[in-house]
């Protein structure tokens, strides 16, 4: 199935959808995202996850993309335009395109990415079988203000998995 990803309001084909390389999540994971997931048609907790997101996008100070009640419209109709009921769900907001540097100006316009694709639950051989588990000595500084935050940034998890 050919998936349709919202951007900014519009929708386009998931393979033909972009955004500037001068982004700044694509530069320095300058973005916060929420995951969800539906389950027939309804999303699981949905007003947690917006809380969730937008007290994110507050504490970074990136700009609101629009209302707590639009982005749950613009969720749903991307479930509808995808024809899709139990499906994964991810919500991104990019601080948007600015200048290069780490520095960054409160003007920028975020961008705003709704993707969903349909989700058939996981293989009959991780209930069968089960899945292995590792512990990793790497831990994140539950003090820090990133900890409470779900940036783009994910290197010390890609990392742990190494």
């Amino acid at each position: 199935m050919k998936y349709k990803v919202l951007i900014n309001e519009k929708f386009v084909d998931a393979g033909k959808a972009h955004i500037s390389v001068f982004d700044r999540g694509f530069m320095y994971g300058d973005a916060v995202f929420e995951t969800m997931r539906s389950y027939a048609g309804t999303v699981f907790k949905l007003g947690e996850h917006t809380d969730r997101l937008y007290k994110s996008l507050r504490l970074v100070g990136i700009k609101k993309p629009c209302s707590r009640e639009r982005l749950e419209l613009l969720i749903y109709k991307t479930l509808t335009i995808n024809k899709l009921t139990d499906a994964y769900i991810k919500v991104s907001v990019t601080r948007g395109e600015g200048r290069l540097g780490i520095g960054h100006a409160d003007t920028l316009t975020p961008n705003l990415i709704i993707t969903a694709k349909n989700f058939d639950g996981y293989p009959a051989r991780m209930y069968e079988r089960g899945i292995s588990v590792t512990y990793v000595t790497l831990r994140q500084d539950e003090s820090s203000v990133l900890s409470g935050i779900k940036s783009h940034n994910f290197l010390g998890y890609i990392l742990a998995r190494s």
